[in-house]
């Protein structure tokens, strides 16, 4: 999600986890930051990953479908272009 003015890149990640997921998120360090450029986008996305433990029963209310997946099980998997190089070393094990 997009951070809000004033707003921490932790405290907008659990704010979208609650929004999206109605779970609660102990946002940890930040594995993995990327920019990717999307075709009609005026500039770059600039996107930054952390480590999450989260409290609280996910449910989806926000999305077509949520599945969890070992990470392995990933790279198949239709993901946008920006996150594609994250999910690679996620299932390679050099993201965790």
């Amino acid at each position: 999600g997009k951070v809000e003015s004033g707003e921490s890149l932790e405290a907008a990640l659990a704010r979208e986890l609650r929004e999206e997921l109605s779970v609660t998120a102990i946002v940890g360090p930040e594995v993995y930051r990327t920019t990717h450029e999307y075709a009609g986008m005026p500039r770059a996305v600039e996107l930054a990953f952390f480590r999450c433990d989260i409290a609280g029963t996910p449910q989806n209310l926000a999305f077509e479908q949520v599945a969890w997946r070992a990470a392995r099980d990933l790279p198949p998997m239709d993901f946008l272009p920006a996150d594609r190089e994250l999910i690679r070393l996620l299932a390679a094990g050099s993201v965790r």
